[in-house]
């Protein structure tokens, strides 16, 4: 799971912002096949809070698909409307899970 907070500066409304995160979930989504959602906040349009979600077969798989699309965000930032404030990531392991058994 990750979480990424933008700026969009110069947005104006909500339909400005609206498009700016759909494009990006939606290529997001479609490119790995991740649940990406806006997580707020509420009432300001010149910030969105995205919070990604991925399980896979193995860590290595998907730290590398964290990986990519962390990259992606960033190729994205240079040539888009939107500025990455903050970013936080958190990978278990299935064998580190409370109560897991193998």
């Amino acid at each position: 799971m990750f979480q990424v907070e933008i700026d969009i500066p110069g947005c104006r409304s909500i339909k400005e912002r609206r498009q700016v995160v759909r494009s990006l979930i939606d290529r997001i989504r479609r490119r790995w096949n991740v649940s990406v959602v806006d997580i707020g906040p509420e009432g300001r349009w010149d910030q969105a809070f995205l919070a990604f979600s991925l399980v896979g077969t193995t860590y290595t798989m998907c730290e590398e698909r964290i990986d990519a699309i962390w990259n992606f965000l960033r190729k994205e930032e240079d040539m888009s409307t939107f500025v990455i404030v903050h970013y936080w990531q958190e990978v278990d392991k299935y064998d580190e899970l409370p109560n897991a058994e193998n």
